[in-house]
């Protein structure tokens, strides 16, 4: 589609280590650079699951010429599996201050229909055991 097109472009960009897999194969195919971006579950536990989602894993490490993570724990994960300093980048997600701003935490339970004399608890991210969800 992409030659049938005429599309240009500079560079593939992987969402996942997994998705990596394709993205080094269009890597070879059109000879452009890949970059992974890791999102975390596919760090935790993926490369780890067995053998073969090992060797995956380090295939996709190796063919990517840059790999960016959102934490420097998943970085740290990333360092173990093999991927050099040198290519791995640590950029948090983040958000627009200019439109998320803190509001007193009566008004958000009363516009949430929060119980106001209950202890709320609210996490977020991902159902991981890292994260202790289930302890």
């Amino acid at each position: 589609m992409l030659s049938k097109n005429k599309i240009n472009f500079s560079l593939i960009h992987a969402h996942f280590l997994d998705n990596g897999f394709v993205g080094a194969h269009l890597k070879e195919l059109y000879e452009k650079p890949l970059v992974v971006t890791d999102h975390g579950s596919d760090v935790y536990y993926w490369p780890f699951k067995d053998n073969w989602c090992n060797a995956l894993a380090r295939f996709v490490i190796a063919e990517a010429n840059q790999i960016i993570t959102v934490s420097k724990f998943n970085a740290e994960k990333l360092l173990s599996l093999g991927v050099p300093s040198n290519k791995l980048h640590v950029i948090p997600n983040g958000y627009d201050g200019r439109i998320f701003k803190p509001i007193p935490a009566v008004r958000a339970r009363e516009k949430l229909g929060l119980p106001l004399n209950k202890k709320i608890l609210l996490s977020i991210g991902n159902l991981v055991d890292k994260n202790t969800f289930f302890t």
